[in-house]
């Protein structure tokens, strides 16, 4: 009957030393970077990829670069 008792009494203290709750490490999230081209002027162009609003066209224009005349 001691072998049994301290049999159950070594299950039971392996089962709450198994089954208990370890804290886990918690890891900091850091703010996510913000998208690249995910900008819009009041007109909807994208100053990021070299558009502006033109007032001629009414539509975004992309400004060549070099010497080229609207």
């Amino acid at each position: 009957m001691k072998q049994y008792l301290t049999f159950f009494a070594f299950l039971s203290l392996l089962s709450a030393v198994a089954c208990s709750e370890t804290p886990k490490p918690t890891v900091p999230v850091a703010d996510p970077a913000p998208i690249v081209g995910n900008d819009q002027d009041k007109h909807g162009c994208k100053p990021s990829a070299g558009y502006q609003w033109s007032a001629l066209r009414n539509d975004a224009v992309q400004i060549p670069i070099g010497n080229v005349c609207l």
